[in-house]
């Protein structure tokens, strides 16, 4: 996994955390802060499923979380401009609810997988779910950007969080945490192909309907040579490539492939990525 030495800027080591400050079972711990964070873009990782005698634990996967993030662009380049947190708060168990397997876990966020294929990860939407994690943030950091719920769990899964906080398990940092942190951060939608019956009908940044060159929101990426649709022999340009948004045809995506298609890519797009340093840009003067 990538480290980063940014100049300018401190390494982050793996321990000890640099500060923290507590309250109730709370304790906020500072990963890395390079400005003050009313003029930063502030990410904050929580803890999920550790009991308190893992919270350690917690605060090293959190770091390892972190790390990653800012190996990937535009966060690594924009780091100078972005401060890290981590809320550890214990649960009563350690890891996570899978329905599945009939396992029941007593934990802070009440997170669970699905009763299905055992990957997708969510909390409730209420006060026992999301409502926490506003409620700490609001506490600790109200000027937070991008929060992320690291659920104590090898089993791969996560979620958006319904677009309010990224989840992902521990063993899944490299792939899918970055994969729903384009969700949160960004708005940008899934370019996958599967059906999903019942999904709203809505553009993202990165997927549309439009066929006409001219009316592309993405346009200006597109070479007046690439072809518009653009077949699959282009695998290295911006184009409008047929597939996206849970449809095989009439929805279309910028590349070939990227992060929000493909989990284990190692880059979002160039559109991808502009729309996620849009999202730095709302909090930090450029």
């Amino acid at each position: 996994m990538n480290r980063f030495l940014s100049s300018g800027c401190a390494a982050v080591a793996l321990l000890p955390i640099l500060a923290f400050q507590a309250w109730g079972q709370a304790t906020l711990h500072t990963i890395f802060s390079n400005t003050p964070p009313t003029h930063a873009y502030n990410v904050v990782i929580l803890s999920e499923g550790y009991t308190s005698a893992q919270l350690p634990q917690f605060l090293a996967a959190a770091t390892n979380a972190v790390n990653t993030l800012f190996s990937v662009q535009p966060f690594k380049e924009y780091r100078p401009a972005c401060n890290a947190f981590a809320i550890a708060i214990a649960s009563a168990q350690s890891g996570s609810d899978h329905p599945v397997a009939s396992i029941s876990r007593d934990t802070y966020f009440n997170s669970s997988y699905d009763p299905v294929g055992d990957y997708i990860i969510t909390i409730p939407a209420g006060s026992s779910g999301q409502g926490k994690v506003d409620a700490l943030l609001q506490t600790f950091l109200p000027d937070s950007d991008l929060s992320i719920l690291l659920v104590n769990d090898l089993i791969p899964g996560g979620s958006d969080g319904a677009s309010n906080t990224a989840i992902t398990a521990s063993g899944s940092v490299s792939d899918i945490m970055v994969h729903e942190i384009g969700h949160v951060a960004a708005g940008l939608g899934d370019e996958y192909t599967l059906p999903y019956p019942g999904y709203p009908d809505i553009e993202e940044p990165n997927t549309t309907r439009e066929t006409n060159r001219a009316s592309i929101k993405w346009n200006a990426w597109i070479a007046p040579e690439t072809p518009v649709p653009t077949p699959t022999t282009y695998p290295g340009v911006i184009g409008l490539f047929e597939g996206a948004h849970y449809h095989a045809t009439g929805w279309y995506r910028p590349k070939l492939n990227c992060r929000m298609r493909s989990p284990s890519t190692t880059t979002f797009c160039e559109v991808c990525n502009e729309a996620l340093l849009l999202a730095i840009y709302r909090q930090v003067r450029p």
